[in-house]
């Protein structure tokens, strides 16, 4: 999305989402102030970042769902699967090393997921 992301985590150890949120907001923030010669002048972020107990699997699809089909709801692609920073499109077009950065999920995403799996999709769920 142009003016925010969405991640679903799982941490390992309790407190390890508050420091690898911190590390990664505050280095993006970092790199983008360095970048636009803007160091020092106020914040990136508006506040803190939301984070949502994930605690049965029907949840899990729902939210994967949700920020798999942000793109699509913003109206910034036809189909979901075509916006190209987003794991949807990785699962369906990206390389062997794109794939292996989406961690395997607890529970199997539903049949018909993605319709397709190397070519533009004539159809799709979303």
């Amino acid at each position: 999305m142009p003016n925010h992301w969405h991640l679903i985590l799982q941490p390992v150890l309790d407190g390890d989402l508050g420091i690898f949120m911190h590390r990664l907001t505050n280095s993006h923030t970092r790199k983008v102030h360095a970048e636009t010669g803007t160091n020092g002048s106020g914040h990136l972020y508006q506040g803190r970042y939301k984070s949502f107990l994930v605690d049965n699997d029907a949840y899990l699809l729902t939210l994967i769902k949700y920020v798999e089909r942000n793109q699509l709801r913003a109206k910034l692609v036809d189909r979901a699967e075509l916006w190209q920073w987003g794991s949807v499109w990785a699962r369906v077009f990206g390389s062997q090393k794109q794939k292996k950065l989406l961690s395997g999920l607890p529970v199997s995403l539903p049949d018909k997921y993605v319709l397709c799996k190397d070519r533009p999709c004539a159809e799709s769920i979303y």
